[in-house]
């Protein structure tokens, strides 16, 4: 048997590398969502706010369809924007 020709193969289990999404956003993106709205609609007194979470939760499933890393990429962005700014 020819040692060139061995082809390894190692299982990876899909959550290595798939992002974990709840409600078609990224978790953590999904907490602060929730937890804006409730803030939101307690101390403003509105419904507005929890509505608006509402929206913007679509907005981000539709970007997360589109793209799996746009929450990592924004925050990079964020995070950098002095530097390249």
């Amino acid at each position: 048997m020819d040692k060139d020709n061995i082809v390894w193969e190692i299982p990876v289990h899909r959550s290595l590398i798939k992002p974990l999404y709840w409600m078609g956003v990224p978790r953590g993106v999904l907490i602060g969502e929730i937890l804006v709205a409730i803030l939101g609609g307690v101390f403003a007194r509105s419904i507005f706010v929890p509505l608006l979470m509402v929206g913007v939760h679509f907005l981000f499933r539709h970007l997360g369809e589109k793209d799996s890393m746009f929450m990592d990429v924004f925050l990079r962005y964020v995070r950098h924007n002095k530097f390249y700014g």
